[in-house]
């Protein structure tokens, strides 16, 4: 090492240390200096030996290994779409390879008795992933060998080391690296996995996992290549579902974490291999069972009543490979997991349907209250509220034993026979009753102080299938009168002294209000009351969810009247909590009150002073909470929609809106109310009847357009905004262009076009334009009269501005959409606006501009109603150009303009990394084919949901069609990098097509696409140019168009 090297190693030392310092000034100096060595050609080396080097103190190699890993990711290679300059060069990356391949397989570099050792190396598995990501396996041709000798070296860190490496390979995996790979490590993996003397239970543990992994890539594979499952699968299955199943026959509570990664692989291989895992279901179903059972009790003794019994929980003091405690409830995570596996598959449900009581039975005993939660609920109800939502992201044992209840009843109701189902139901109260006896029993027992807990799971599950329970009972089954049976023991349970049993009570009862007869309604209904002002927390948040569940049941059965009486006590109590708690209870709150409001149009009037202000003051102090905002939404909407009610509000409301979106002065908080107020602003216009009010016209509309004029480039208020035009241009168009502006004299339509051509400007940022692509379309469909042909010439021009500079698929898919509802109302108009035009490049027409970037994306569009304007558009293009198939004209004869097809394949030798593999070089074909092509696959896509929607058949590992909606850009065209992730660029919610009165309004929504779609081919077919078309088809397009023109 040069002096010069070795001083930057010093100094890149020191400020390691710096950044550790808990001085912040030292701290942060450190870590800008850090920014300036990230930029030399040592700096990843010297990273790595610091990481490496065992005299240095444990946090600082820590700190070495984790900034190794981000200048990987920043420096290592211009694939990656963090990369920033420079990239590290060769010579730099071979050290660093060889001095960390080295490194996994020192025994003296790592000392697993402290504590943090392990993650050290850990954290240098992972930098040696992150770079076999980019340089396995052309550059970097002897790593596999490399880390499977490792594996036979009987070095534990050299072991620990490479599985972790091959842990994280295994997600990297392609299908045309698994004909080199899966011979060698499949094998290896099991050899690992059986191997109980030399390996850890953690070393073993992970084998299962790789070779999970190894294995679902296998089988996705046999979906397309018929022989791959046969060829690289077929060879180890058989021993290695040998080893799975013996595993989990040995309960040792030793081995829990193996036998939950054991549990995983064959749950894994029946969803995916469900015909060769068919002869093993017996000696599977066995074990798996008995771990069923055999962990309720322990789970009943160790976790539901810990406090009760005071026996410590099993598997508390055992730890995985990486020091994480390994817990009984993730393997019965798993258990579940298989569980619901079998249950999707007709012929799998048949296997447990001898013991489908005993299953229901074993299923309400996890779902049952743990001691833990008692404690958290009774003094957390926002924690309570969260945890019990239906719409819950805490997943418990106890939440995850209601979601295979719930697809069990789904499944049997709606793919098995009306004899099945009620045999089901059967065993649900079979099951019930041998809950309740017990219960009983336990109550027996005066030391026993559990016993309630297994009612209310009784009573929970009961709720939860509510729906298919009362369409039983109304169809007067043979179950019906077991079923009131049933229900009849919560009159009993209300006088409880538990307050989860006798809130549970309630919420079970609310769920069944349809068939109760008034006596006993209203003893429920008071007792709802009187529970919204009880002490107990807990309480209270059970009376919300019942009486919001009264009104909604008592509503959809037509029988407000019995209900109406107790709506104002029941308001009262619920905005008084509202006003007690925040969030999640107050989200609760807000949610019942807006169902209460909507019982009543009489009510609701005489309530409005109360609510009104709850709800803006709501949206004043929560305005970032996204769930409060929504529910404070629903609220305003009610109001809106109820005439005794609409001048009320705006009135209160009006004011303070106005107060936001043009405010004295324009502080931080208020720029973050702005959006919300927009929204609301749009609610209440969509919501209220016509003529809209003067306050709204002559105050609101203007106020809306000089804040998005005001507004450079915020997201939030530019998308807001537009879509509020939009509601008052759809709404109110006459109003619209009557209003005149009293300084400047502009009429309104004059600030609609305005705020378009605003929100279009190249300037601003392409994201604040997600939405503008329906406000324009809304505007030249309504108010064409009063903009004119110039107006509508500038907003198109416009758009195709803004679409030339766009990358985010939103964007592109909302001004594309301005051109495909056009297309749909006036198509030739549409095609001599566009031809005459230049495209961005001048060598093309707009025309060619607009349908290649449509063309290349359709695949990638999101949104039912979306996607069907934009498929029936491509319907009217192919069908003028076939009739007009003969004309030498290109906005006549699509024919003429070229796009890109499909992709052509790289046929290089070696194996193809996810890099390689992107095709670079297309296919160009006439557009007409490529209409063609997106509307076979469409079709098919639709009729495959059709099918999985309306029949169960058995999984076949020979799938005839792939589904056309996941075919990639592999498919169907080149796209940029911006497109690669497209979940992560989707960030602006799809609104409900329901919720949108543009969308429902239009009589293209109402059209069955699939019965469209079908005519139109079949049509085709008939027309003398179908073998000019077929000759650009694939096969498997051919076959899709066969089938469907028959």
């Amino acid at each position: 090492m040069t002096s010069h090297n070795r001083a930057l190693k010093e100094a890149l030392f020191e400020n390691l240390v710096g950044i550790l310092n808990s001085d912040q000034n030292i701290r942060q100096n450190a870590e800008q200096q850090i920014k300036v060595f990230e930029v030399t050609n040592e700096y990843g080396i010297h990273l790595t030996e610091i990481s490496l080097d065992p005299s240095v103190n444990w946090p600082l190699r820590q700190l070495a290994s984790v900034l190794l890993k981000q200048y990987i990711d920043f420096h290592w290679s211009r694939i990656h779409d963090k990369f920033q300059e420079p990239e590290v060069e060769a010579e730099a990356k071979a050290k660093i390879k060889r001095l960390l391949m080295h490194a996994l397989g020192n025994e003296t570099l790592f000392n697993f008795s402290i504590s943090g050792e392990k993650k050290l190396l850990s954290s240098i598995a992972y930098a040696i992933s992150a770079i076999a990501h980019y340089e396995w396996p052309e550059h970097w041709p002897d790593l596999f060998q490399e880390l499977l000798n490792y594996l036979s070296s009987r070095n534990y860190v050299a072991i620990y080391g490479a599985m972790k490496v091959f842990s994280e390979i295994s997600h990297e995996i392609v299908d045309t690296q698994i004909p080199s790979i899966a011979p060698l490590l499949l094998p290896k993996m099991y050899e690992i996995f059986v191997d109980t003397q030399n390996f850890s239970s953690g070393t073993r543990e992970r084998a299962v996992q790789i070779f999970t992994v190894i294995a679902e890539t296998i089988a996705v594979m046999g979906e397309y290549d018929k022989v791959a499952v046969k060829q690289f699968l077929d060879p180890i299955l058989p021993q290695f579902t040998e080893a799975l199943v013996k595993i989990l026959q040995n309960q040792s509570e030793n081995e829990l974490g193996v036998q939950k990664n054991a549990l995983n692989s064959l749950t894994m291989l029946i969803k995916n291999c469900r015909k060769r895992m068919w002869k093993w279901m017996p000696q599977i179903l066995s074990p798996v069972w008995f771990s069923l059972i055999s962990s309720a009790s322990t789970y009943m003794k160790t976790v539901v009543n810990v406090e009760s019994e005071g026996i410590e929980g099993v598997g508390t003091h055992l730890v995985d490979s990486d020091g994480e405690p390994v817990c009984l409830e993730s393997l019965i995570f798993s258990i579940f997991d298989f569980v619901s596996i079998l249950v999707e598959n007709s012929k799998s449900r048949k296997l447990i349907k001898q013991g489908i009581t005993d299953l229901l039975y074993y299923i309400f005993l996890y779902m049952q209250i743990t001691d833990e939660q008692i404690q958290c609920w009774s003094v957390n109800p926002d924690q309570f509220v969260e945890d019990e939502d239906d719409d819950s992201f805490s997943y418990t044992v106890r939440q995850s034993a209601l979601d295979v209840l719930l697809s069990l009843a789904r499944e049997y109701e709606e793919n098995e026979s009306p004899k099945e189902n009620e045999l089901f139901q059967a065993s649900f109260i079979a099951a019930l009753k041998k809950l309740f006896e017990e219960s009983n029993q336990q109550r027996a027992n005066p030391k026993n102080n559990w016993w309630w807990k297994l009612q209310e799971s009784g009573f929970f599950a009961l709720g939860s299938l509510s729906e298919s329970i009362l369409l039983t009972m109304k169809q007067n089954s043979s179950l019906s009168m077991e079923f009131r049976n049933m229900l009849d023991r919560l009159v009993l349970t209300t006088d409880q002294n538990s307050p989860f049993l006798f809130g549970r009570s309630l919420w079970t009862a609310a769920r069944f209000a349809p068939i109760m007869n008034e006596g006993v309604l209203d003893r429920f209904l008071e007792a709802t009351v009187n529970s919204l002002v009880d002490q107990s927390p807990v309480i209270k948040i059970y009376g919300l969810r019942s009486a919001f569940n009264f009104c909604v049941h008592l509503k959809e059965s037509n029988q407000v009247n019995l209900i109406r009486s107790y709506l104002p006590a029941m308001l009262e109590a619920t905005i008084s909590i509202g006003n007690q708690y925040s969030t999640e209870v107050l989200a609760l709150s807000l949610e019942t009150v807006s169902v209460l409001i909507s019982m009543d149009k009489n009510f609701s009037a005489s309530v409005e002073n109360k609510v009104c202000p709850l709800a803006i003051a709501t949206f004043l102090r929560y305005s970032s909470d996204p769930v409060l905002i929504s529910i404070t939404q629903e609220i305003f909407k009610e109001l809106s929609k109820n005439d005794l009610c609409i001048n009320l509000l705006q009135q209160r409301i009006i004011p303070t809106l106005l107060s936001i979106l043009n405010p004295s002065q324009l502080t931080p908080a208020v720029q973050t109310l702005q959006p919300v107020a927009m929204d609301i602003l749009t609610t209440i216009v969509r919501n209220s009847s016509v003529p809209l009010s003067d306050a709204l016209i002559n105050q609101a509309f203007p106020a809306v357009a000089t804040c998005i004029l005001s507004t450079a480039d915020d997201n939030a208020t530019l998308q807001n905004g537009g879509e509020c035009m939009r509601a008052f241009v759809s709404k109110a168009t006459d109003q619209i262009a009557a209003y005149r502006d009293s300084e400047n004299r502009r009429d309104g339509m004059s600030l609609v076009l305005q705020v378009c051509l605003h929100i279009l400007d190249p300037r601003v940022n392409e994201t604040c334009a997600a939405f503008v692509g329906s406000l324009i379309f809304v505007t030249i469909n309504k108010a064409s009269p009063y903009i004119g042909n110039d107006n509508i010439h500038l907003l198109l021009r416009s758009v195709l501005s803004k679409l030339q500079t766009s990358e985010t698929l939103s964007v592109v898919q909302g001004l594309i959409m301005v051109f495909a509802h056009l297309i749909n109302h006036n198509l030739p108009t549409v095609l001599d606006f566009l031809s005459s035009l230049p495209g961005p490049s001048g060598s093309q027409s707009a025309l060619e501009f607009v349908l290649t970037q449509w063309l290349n994306r359709q695949h990638l569009f999101y949104g039912a109603y979306e996607n069907k304007v934009s498929i029936m558009a491509l319907c009217k293009l192919l069908e003028h150009s076939i009739v007009n198939s003969n004309n030498q004209d290109e906005k006549l004869n699509l024919n003429l303009i070229r796009v890109p097809g499909d992709p052509i394949s790289n046929d290089s030798p070696g194996i193809k990394t996810r890099a390689k593999s992107k095709p670079d070089q297309w296919t160009m074909i006439p557009c007409s084919v490529k209409i063609l092509k997106l509307l076979l696959h469409e079709l098919d896509h639709i009729d495959s949901e059709s099918f999985n929607d309306e029949s169960e058949e058995e999984e076949s590992e020979n799938e005839s069609i792939d589904d056309a909606r996941v075919i990639t850009e592999s498919s169907f065209g080149p796209l940029s990098s911006e497109y690669e992730n497209i979940i992560d660029q989707l960030t602006p919610e799809e609104e409900d097509d329901e919720e949108d009165s543009d969308v429902v309004n239009d009589p293209m929504f109402k059209i069955d696409l699939k019965q469209h779609l079908n005519a139109f081919i079949r049509s085709f077919v008939t027309t003398p140019y179908v073998d000019q078309f077929a000759a650009h088809l694939t096969e498997l397009e051919k076959n899709i168009l066969q089938k469907y023109s028959q």
